[in-house]
């Protein structure tokens, strides 16, 4: 079983290769465990789970030492994700530094946020973990993940950064093409370069960048310019994509 601290990889120079899940089925987290993936990126903003469904995707993931994030789209999830053992939570569109100081206090115990302590929780073995030793793991471990994705974000970029607590530095290309000026066009030279931006900044100030890459050519350039942890994906696609590739080989077999 891999280390499931992701963080703590990423600082000994590990590069890490998470699936971006949106099939809704437990299954899936299994089966990028025995694919050889290091973590997974379930997306709760854009895909209709329930929350018995994200439970068990959840839980199946501890189980098997599977670290996982949730992108939520609405704040009022984070809490209980967190208690019931998610490995971090992703936050788009953080545009100000109030934001990402909201994420933060939602994310972090204090001293360096206000997340709510249930002593019974998931998270906490139902009680049978020591609260003082939770927190202070809970707060090493869980990673609050920003997602950069419009102009008033790279605007703000210096102040968003300087929050202490924030763990990781996402994008989104799709809503950054928008408010660049060039909807659908992710991979627009401005998109681009504002990725980048992004990329050095979260450097600049000691942060890790999460960012996704659809093709082996576009992971080199991000682990080039400093990336560490890549989610490919999402699932749907590489499943269409294979079974697409499979049938049209299966087709041209030779009988």
């Amino acid at each position: 079983m891999k280390d499931g601290n992701l963080k703590k990889r990423i600082k000994k120079g590990d590069i890490v290769f998470g699936l971006y899940v949106n099939i809704t089925d437990p299954a899936i987290v299994e089966i990028a465990y025995y694919a050889g993936f290091d973590f997974i990126r379930i997306d709760c903003e854009h895909t209709l789970y329930d929350y018995s469904i994200v439970a068990n995707m959840i839980r199946t993931a501890s189980n098997i030492g599977l670290p996982a994030f949730v992108r939520v789209s609405d704040a009022s999830d984070i809490t209980r994700l967190l208690d019931f053992g998610a490995s971090g939570i992703i936050i788009p569109h953080v545009s100000t530094r109030e934001k990402a100081v909201d994420a933060v206090n939602l994310t972090k115990f204090a001293p360096l946020g206000e997340r709510g302590m249930f002593s019974a929780s998931r998270a906490m073995q139902y009680g049978t973990e020591e609260p003082i030793e939770f927190m202070s793991r809970a707060n090493e471990e869980v990673s609050v993940i920003i997602q950069i994705e419009d102009q008033e974000a790279l605007d703000n970029i210096d102040d968003i950064l300087s929050v202490e607590g924030i763990d990781m530095i996402a994008t989104g290309k799709g809503d950054l093409s928008q408010s660049l000026g060039v909807p659908g066009q992710p991979n627009h030279k401005k998109v681009l370069e504002a990725e980048e931006k992004v990329i050095q900044k979260a450097i600049e100030y000691g942060k890790m960048s999460t960012i996704i890459a659809r093709t082996p050519e576009r992971a080199n350039a991000l682990i080039k310019q400093g990336v560490s942890c890549i989610s490919v994906g999402p699932d749907t696609s590489l499943l269409l994509k294979g079974l697409k590739d499979y049938l049209r080989n299966m087709r041209g077999a030779k009988l």
